[in-house]
């Protein structure tokens, strides 16, 4: 299955409390140390006050992304993440189905929209790919 998200305010919360405790870390250690332990401790900070809100907040995934808007979009996705197996399962190899994966994966990684993505396209001039 797809992965899940969080709400977004959650992420944002989360975003803005490390941001702050990261900030507060690094003011109150660079004001009384020259030797860089402000900058040190700042990034200790955001990556273990970063790490509570990434692990406390699992439980809250129950989004499906934004590509995932109908039930085609959920059925391709599956069927792109587990085409190995089903590909193995049933022997074979489908020209359909190869395109759908190909077309998602462009999708995702360019974030265009899919009816972009057609095998006439050019990476460059319609896909705007730099």
């Amino acid at each position: 299955m797809p992965p899940l998200q969080r709400p977004h305010w959650m992420t944002q919360t989360s975003i803005l409390l490390t941001a702050t405790a990261s900030w507060f870390c690094y003011s109150t250690f660079a004001a009384d140390n020259a030797l860089g332990l402000g900058a040190f401790f700042g990034f200790l900070t955001i990556v273990f006050v970063g790490l509570v809100p990434a692990t406390g907040t699992k439980p809250f995934q129950r989004f499906p992304a934004k590509i995932l808007t109908d039930y085609r979009g959920r059925v391709t996705q599956i069927a792109a993440m587990n085409y190995a197996k089903l590909s193995e399962r049933q022997n074979s190899w489908n020209a359909t189905d190869i395109w759908n994966v190909l077309q998602l994966i462009i999708v995702e990684q360019l974030g265009v929209k899919k009816e972009a993505v057609t095998p006439t396209a050019n990476f460059v001039y319609d896909l705007g790919m730099d």
